[in-house]
């Protein structure tokens, strides 16, 4: 088969795996659509890609209320700092596990800003052709890793204190806990209204929600330990929030790796999409086959389909983003007599 000189760019790699490398670079002096382009005429060598979803996340970036989630990191500051102090000065094992608690989620909220704004850079560099887009899910990687050491320092620390207990001071504890669901409450005020706007506004929202019920605990814990003087209901509430964290820790960790190890995306059916693909008219077979993630949501398809149809690869390229949802959609058709006998070798 005669090689084709691909001298247009893109920002699009594939995953390590894949059998054949395209060179994208943006070419300024290119006039034609960016956003349907084909680089191949003829069917032997039929490549095409699609970028529409690059100026949509822009877009949406562009949208992002950054000062609402500000204001939220800074109420969740306020509140992280004060429960640090109280939890130390009362001997709340409560309050200092729901202001790790609380701290993971000002974390969250610096990583959705950091995401909004780092991560609408998406234009492509010859070191980073994806731009920076993974920025967040490293940060979140990072975010989980930090949620699981707490957790198991917060039950380890319980288990101690079950053996030696310690006396708690309960008033302090219940005012303390006031003051942090009005906290939490102004910030879910104020990143309310951006909620639909972006997807990391939403995820932070949620976050303030979790960190409101955390509060709550927290504050019937205090009155126990004030009314009664059972200084175990402190005990107990801060390893129910210990255990609360756990499951939303290891989930938010194993997506993370999913990205990072380009596994296939949970909300895409490959073998679904493998069927229709050879379902389309005239396509025979198909080979390497890939659905990775660029970050949570963002999902990329390629795929080589072997076929006699000059309609199939556009076909099969709607296919992949128009019913399966992926992004930057590569398709390249090859005849019966070009099949790959190997990986990255074609006779």
């Amino acid at each position: 088969m005669q090689a084709t000189d691909h001298t247009h760019q893109s920002d699009h790699t594939h995953g390590p795996e894949h059998g054949h490398t395209h060179s994208h670079v943006p070419d300024p002096s290119d006039s034609h659509n960016p956003d349907s382009h084909d680089h191949g005429g003829t069917l032997p060598h039929g490549h095409s890609h699609h970028h529409t979803h690059d100026n949509h996340d822009a877009a949406q970036l562009a949208r992002t209320p950054q000062w609402r989630i500000s204001v939220a990191i800074a109420l969740g500051l306020v509140t992280v700092i004060t429960q640090i102090i109280v939890g130390l000065l009362s001997g709340s094992l409560a309050l200092l596990s729901d202001s790790a608690h609380a701290f993971t989620d000002v974390f969250g909220l610096c990583t959705a800003l950091i995401a909004i704004r780092i991560g609408a850079r998406t234009s492509a560099t010859p070191q980073h052709t994806f731009g920076f887009r993974r920025v967040e899910v490293l940060a979140a990687g990072f975010n989980a890793v930090l949620l699981l050491a707490v957790a198991v320092i917060i039950v380890v620390e319980a288990v101690e204190r079950l053996i030696h207990p310690v006396d708690v001071l309960g008033l302090p504890v219940a005012i303390v806990a006031v003051v942090g669901l009005l906290m939490n409450f102004f910030a879910f005020l104020a990143i309310r209204g951006g909620k639909d706007e972006s997807i990391n506004v939403k995820g932070a929202y949620l976050e303030v929600m979790a960190d409101m019920v955390g509060s709550v605990g927290v504050l019937i814990s205090g009155l126990i330990t004030y009314l009664t003087g059972w200084v175990y209901a402190d005990i107990v509430v801060a390893v129910l929030i210990a255990l609360w964290v756990l499951p939303r820790a290891v989930a938010l960790l194993r997506q993370v790796s999913n990205v990072i190890l380009q596994g296939t995306p949970t909300d895409v059916d490959v073998e679904s999409l493998r069927h229709d693909i050879l379902s389309v008219d005239g396509v025979q077979a198909l080979h390497h086959f890939h659905v990775w993630s660029l970050t949570t949501g963002d999902n990329i398809g390629s795929v080589h389909v072997v076929t006699s149809n000059p309609q199939a690869r556009r076909r099969v390229q709607e296919l992949m983003e128009h019913t399966y949802s992926l992004h930057h959609v590569t398709v390249q058709a090859e005849t019966p007599a070009e099949q790959c006998s190997n990986v990255g070798a074609c006779v």
